[in-house]
This record gives structure tokens, sequence and C-alpha cells, in this order.
């Protein structure tokens, strides 16, 4: 099944959990109400719950995978949507128009329903599968690390209706060995004959852009038959795990490194997100705020509001605001990272340093544009300079905005980086959020800031 099948297919499934929830709802109050006119706040209910479950069930990853909703962990996420679903109705919907007894049980039946009818599919799948006449004949040219790859995909898959028949490789310490419970036939000589006797009419061609020459034979002996060739190049030379495939004005690009937030529409949505949290996060911090300010003022001299220079979206520099924690006449390198019991310290800088309510000013900083509520936090430059050299795609952090809160601090690694190995750990959570960023990932962490990140003993 090509990638546009699949597209079609999901947004059949979309359509799916969006009538089946709105339906349910409708024809229930129609069937308990008989004699009585479904009301409007019945129906506004039905399209209310059919359309945020379609919507939470994309930002949780539900639609992600091509495979995952039939397999093992599909339950997990239909589930989780839905109790989503529900929260959020809650906080919109009055209750107290409907039965209760209707509503409740309309909100436990929607998520078994919603099962159930992939399990239906599931078994439809199956039972089309099973149809060996209709499978195609497929080969796999090359039994290496992507030819073994692509045999557990299309094995596990049910979206692609195929028959594995074999692996070919020039390799003779594989050939006659079993991979993937597929015989390793023999060379790549005389393949388009060795294809016909088998009768495979498609074959992937997974062997290494090293191989160049064997592989334009290869597309040489094969071009005067009827088989289909899908070549799939073998880079695992290369640091490719997170890349992807793009269409560029007609020519395949792979985005080696590369971040969701590049799109135009998820920057929107991004920016969005950081002006409504950051007002809400500065109307309910801002008597916190003004009790901070009096309190530095009367403990230290020395301005209120310490601003720092720290590197910003693409490694240009930005001022950072926060509450000054240390004595104006102390030692403030930047290379210093404070330490427990820093003298440099004030007593009450250190209770704001414990809580990190010292990074409430960030929030202007939000509001600016120079940062995001969620992002790698932002590091001094001195420390940038120094660890660039010194971490593997360091500099990689300043793909994206840098935030008050990160993957890396809800997961422990904040404050002080007293050993190498503390650092290279923040790197690798802060790439695996740009990455895989999400709207629904972005919640998550702020949720999580509040839950187990704000007080640490990392926070000196």
């Amino acid at each position: 099944m090509v990638k546009k099948d699949i597209e079609v297919f999901y947004w059949l499934q979309r359509c799916m959990d969006f009538v089946l929830p709105a339906a349910s709802v409708y024809f229930a109050f129609l069937w308990f109400y008989a004699d009585e006119t479904v009301s409007q706040a019945a129906i506004d209910l039905a399209l209310m719950l059919g359309a945020l479950f379609v919507l939470v069930s994309q930002l949780t990853g539900l639609y992600r995978s091509t495979d995952l909703w039939y397999q093992k962990g599909f339950e997990k996420l239909v589930i989780k949507s839905w109790l989503i679903t529900v929260l959020i109705q809650f906080f919109i919907v009055d209750q107290t128009q409907f039965n209760n007894a209707v509503y409740y049980s309309l909100l436990l039946a929607i998520p078994v329903l919603l099962w159930f009818y992939r399990y239906l599919v599931y078994h439809f799948l199956q039972k089309l599968n099973r149809r060996g006449n209709q499978r195609r004949r497929v080969a796999i040219l090359g039994a290496g690390k992507v030819g073994r790859l692509v045999a557990q995909n299309i094995q596990q898959s049910l979206l692609y209706a195929v028959n594995l028949v074999a692996f070919f490789d020039d390799d003779k310490a594989l050939i006659n060995q079993h991979i993937e419970s597929l015989p390793v036939l023999s060379n790549l000589d005389d393949i388009a004959l060795k294809l016909a006797e088998l009768e495979c009419n498609e074959v992937f061609i997974c062997l290494p852009v090293s191989s160049e020459p064997r592989i334009r034979e290869v597309l040489d002996s094969l071009a005067n038959s009827s088989v289909v060739v899908k070549f799939v190049p073998n880079l695992f030379s290369f640091d490719l795990l997170n890349a992807s495939w793009h269409d560029f004005f007609g020519l395949p690009v792979i985005s080696v490194y590369d971040t969701p937030l590049n799109s135009m529409t998820n920057l929107f949505i991004k920016r969005i997100e950081d002006i409504l949290l950051s007002l809400f996060a500065i109307m309910v911090s801002a008597p916190v705020m003004l009790f901070i300010a009096l309190l530095i003022r009367l403990t230290s001299n020395g301005p209120i509001v310490y601003q720092q220079v720290r590197y910003g979206l693409n490694g240009r520099p930005i001022t950072v605001y926060k509450f000054r924690t240390m004595y104006v006449d102390s030692d403030q390198s930047l290379m210093v990272q404070a330490t427990k019991n820093d003298r440099r310290v004030t007593r009450f800088g250190k209770w704001l340093r414990r809580t990190s309510l010292d990074e409430l000013p960030q929030f202007f900083n939000v509001l600016r544009g120079e940062m995001s509520i969620v992002g790698p936090r932002p590091h001094a430059a001195e420390h940038n300079e120094f660890y660039r050299n010194l971490v593997p795609k360091y500099m990689q952090r300043h793909m994206v905005k840098p935030g008050i809160t990160g993957l890396a601090q809800v997961n422990g690694f904040r404050g002080q980086t007293e050993q190498l190995e503390k650092m290279e750990k923040r790197v690798e959570f802060d790439l695996h959020y740009i990455r895989t960023w999400s709207l629904w990932l972005d919640l998550k962490i702020f949720l999580l800031t509040f839950l187990k990140g704000i007080i640490h003993d990392n926070a000196y």
C-alpha cells in the first residue's frame, strides 16, 4: 500500500472516530427520549465529543503510526484520548441538562465502541490478507540491516498485503541461511531470470549506497522485466535515525537534522501556545513576583532583576531575565556554575533557585518572542562555547527557541552539570524533544514541570 493509500485510510479512520461518538450520543438521546425532540444541547454535545476526540487523538499520536492502531498498544492510546476528551468537555458542557444515567453510560460505552470497530477492521484485514492469490510475491535484494528491517515491517503490517519469498545477497556467508524466516537463495547475478522463476512481481533493493555499480547492474537487469522495483537506500553508515523523506519540488530529499517546528503551521501553533500560557502565568504569578521583588530589595543591595546574555534561536544572543539571587559584589563569572552552599548566593536567593521562582521573569521573554514556554534551557554563552566542542550535536539545541522548562528538566537533568555525562544526557533529551515536537508533548512537559520539576535537589 503506497503512502497516498495509507493517508486515505487514516482520513477514513478519523471520519469514523468523529461519526461514532457523535452518532452514539445522538441516537442514545433519540432512543431514551422517544417522545421528545432531541434538544439542541444534545446535538451540540454529539458534535463536540466527535470533533474533540479526533483533535485529541491527533495530539496523542493515535494516527501517527501506520500500524499501531491494530497492534498491541492502541488500547492505551484510545483510552488516553477519550479520558482527555471527557476531561475537557466537563469544563465546557453543563451536565445538569442531561439525564445522568444516560450521560455517564455514554461516556463509558463510547470507548468500548471505538475499540470494537478497530478490532472488526483488524479481523477484516487479516481475512483479506489470507487470500494468497491476491497477494504480490516480493523478494528483497540485500540481506543487510535495511533488508531485514524491510522484511520485519512487511511481516508485521496488515496494510501491505504481500507474500515475502526470499532474500538475495552477494555475501557467500549468508547464502542458504534463513533470515527473518526467509531463505537467502543466491547472489544477484541473473536476478531477472531468478525472479521470473519464483514468479516474483515486486522487489525491494536494499543495498548499501557504496554498492552503486552493483545497484546499476541490478537496475539494468530489471529494466526489461515487468517487476515493480522499489529502492530503499542503506544509509545506516550515517546518523539518520531521525531522518525523514520530503518531496522538494519533485525531488526526494532526506531531512537529516530537522524539526517539526520548521513548519509554518507548527510555528504558528507554538507561538499561540506561548502567548496564551505566558499571559496566564504572568497574571497568576503577578502577586508572587511583586512579593519576591520586595523581599529581594529588603534582603540585599542591588537590582531586583538580573540580565544575562544567552544564545537563542539559531545561536543569536538574547537577554534573559531572572530574579537576582547572588550578591552584587560576588564573583558572578558565567563559567562558574552555582554549587551547593555557594557563598555567592543570598539566603533568599537559595530558596528562589530551589523553587525555580527566579525564572518567573522569563515569561516576559516568552511574550517578546525570544523564548518559549517549553524548549531546551538556555545556557550561558561561555558554557555554550565550552560544551560545543565536547558534546556532539550540542549546538543543534538552537534549532528552536530556548524554553523556561524542557524535556531534560522534567527528567531530572537540571542544575549543575559537574560531570560531562550529565550535560550529554541533557543534550540527548533536548534533541529528542526538537525532533519529536508536538503540541501534546509541550502540554505534557508543562504539566510535569508543576508535578515534579519545580523543586529539585540539583537546583542550587
